[in-house]
């Protein structure tokens, strides 16, 4: 959009002219600086304005994903024993677990440590016979590949 402004003389036969809207009189020499000044503000707002056009497409992205995640869990009878799922073991969060055939149970990973302090982290397999219930795994879309 092109915002015309009017222009006036000073009325006194120099070469000054006010252009509405910017409050003063300037040499009509100047009003080239003025309007690539004006020019430079207006592209910069136009790349503000692509920038949060990017933005807001992250942001739906980012909010479908998480919608995904956070549907309610599927009931552990569905499950599919073939495949790694997000388990809820009935700790308050997802953990990745499979079916253990042998076992004839759920495994999954479980953080234990070394430590009083939390400094010496690793996974151990735990067995669940009982799990409150289950997620897919979502995926990552890793554009194209």
């Amino acid at each position: 959009m092109t915002t015309k402004r009017r222009v006036f003389l000073d009325g006194n036969g120099s070469s000054q002219i006010n252009v509405e809207g910017l409050g003063a009189y300037v040499p009509a020499t100047d009003l080239l600086d003025v309007k690539q000044k004006l020019g430079t503000e207006i592209q910069q707002l136009k790349d503000q304005v692509n920038a949060m056009k990017v933005d807001l497409g992250i942001a739906v992205k980012t909010a479908s994903t998480l919608n995904a995640v956070t549907t309610e869990l599927q009931p552990i009878s569905t499950a599919p024993k073939s495949d790694m799922i997000m388990l809820d073991a009935g700790f308050g969060f997802l953990t990745a677990g499979h079916w253990n055939e042998t076992e004839q149970c759920w495994v999954y990973a479980a953080i234990n440590c070394n430590d009083d302090e939390g400094h010496d982290m690793y996974f151990e397999n735990e067995y669940e016979k009982n799990p409150v219930g289950w997620l897919p795994i979502p995926r990552i879309d890793k554009g194209g590949e």
